[in-house]
């Protein structure tokens, strides 16, 4: 099984509210483990991976589903960050 650890984790946001940064942030920690339980290369096979800094970019959305949408990018960009790392 793998070992995920994140020591830090620093996100700006721009242009939303406090109480949607709060819940966003409130929630990512369960989004990020719901997609890596999803990745069953890395429950299978046991490595070490070191990634000092991961830069996700930036990403547009609107709407109500807002929140729900950033959390999922957001963590879909760590875990990718992670398997293409821990590939190369």
């Amino acid at each position: 099984m793998a070992d995920v650890r994140i020591n830090r984790l620093e996100i700006r946001l721009k242009g939303i509210s406090f109480g949607d940064a709060r819940s966003l942030a409130d929630a990512l920690g369960n989004e990020l483990l719901r997609q890596l339980a999803d990745q069953r290369d890395m429950l299978t096979n046991r490595r070490s991976v070191r990634l000092e800094r991961i830069t996700p970019g930036t990403f547009r959305v609107s709407g109500d589903q807002r929140v729900p949408d950033l959390q999922r990018m957001i963590a879909g960009s760590i875990v990718r960050s992670i398997l293409d790392f821990g590939r190369n």
